[in-house]
């Protein structure tokens, strides 16, 4: 029986995903379950990375195609965090969606949550906001 890998903290530095090192990865499946969301990409050497992202509070994709190759992935939280991207997320005007905005922005702002962002060279966006990241290699 194989022992499953060991799931291992992202490392970003400067707002960009650096490990796992994903630039030019083909996005193979997503998985969601409870407050995680999983995608399993394979990257341009062959290897399978499993990315688990945990305590999902908000997601959003559009444009997913049959195969989508990843340009990058930017990891904000901070100050350095976008509040057009959360607007873009949470459209609307209602007083809930206001509130919703607005309590996201600032647990984005006290660094309780980061937002990522999953950009394509081919095919489709996704943005998460969730409170951790973490990864591990995968058999095939």
């Amino acid at each position: 029986m194989k022992r499953p890998h060991a799931m291992t903290p992202v490392l970003v530095k400067d707002e960009s995903l650096i490990e796992p090192a994903l630039h030019d990865a083909r996005l193979c499946r997503i998985d969601f379950g409870g407050k995680q969301v999983t995608c399993y990409f394979e990257d341009p050497s062959g290897q399978r990375i499993k990315l688990d992202m945990h305590d999902v509070v908000q997601m959003s994709s559009h444009g997913l195609a049959e195969a989508n190759i990843l340009l990058d992935i930017s990891v904000e939280t901070g100050p350095a965090v976008r509040h057009e991207i959360v607007e873009r997320l949470i459209s609307g005007s209602s007083p809930v969606q206001e509130k919703h905005r607005g309590a996201l922005i600032a647990r984005l702002l006290s660094r309780e949550l980061s937002l990522i962002q999953f950009s394509p060279s081919y095919g489709g966006e996704i943005t998460v906001i969730c409170k951790t990241m973490s990864y591990c290699t995968v058999d095939v």
